[in-house]
């Protein structure tokens, strides 16, 4: 969960908007836990370390109540402050979520409420994690292709 933590911060910080990645980054980062060592050497960081931090991100992540969101936004608010890592989810957050920091129920089907959540909160990046996984997805195919696929397709677009 670490490295996972540590590579997604690293590809964060990589670019000024997560939007802008190069393909040879998420390919780098699909073939190894970490970045490729051309990677650690053309941007003077070792393995354990983050490249340096940009200050004021504001940083919206879509699905923050699933598998890897809260640990994300807690990484991510610890380097860039509470207020600036807005967690989003169609499901209930619990009280211990709703005190680490801001929470909104976001739909990532509705473009337009997405739209205007990410300019409300003048999100630099967005971190699309929502995803219908296999156990729930093999039970309602038809929502899972929506979610994951419409889904991406609109951040795709917030993203532009």
């Amino acid at each position: 969960m670490k490295q996972l933590l540590r590579t997604s911060l690293t590809l964060l910080t990589a670019r000024s908007s997560p939007c802008s990645l190069k393909p040879s980054h998420i390919a780098a980062c699909s073939q190894s836990p970490g970045v490729t060592s051309q990677h650690r050497e053309r941007h003077g960081y070792g393995h354990s370390d983050l490249p340096p931090m940009e200050a004021n991100r504001r940083i919206v992540i879509t699905g923050g109540l699933g598998q890897l969101g809260q640990n994300l936004a807690n990484a991510l608010r610890a380097r860039y402050g509470r207020d600036n890592v807005l967690l989003t989810d169609i499901k209930k957050p619990s009280n211990d979520v709703l005190a680490d920091g801001p929470f909104a129920y976001a739909d990532v089907l509705d473009y337009n409420a997405m739209k205007q959540l990410m300019v409300n909160h003048g999100a630099d990046w967005l971190i699309h994690l929502s995803a219908l996984l296999s156990a729930v997805g093999e039970q309602n195919v038809p929502l899972a292709i929506r979610v994951n696929i419409d889904g991406f397709h609109n951040a795709l677009n917030l993203c532009e």
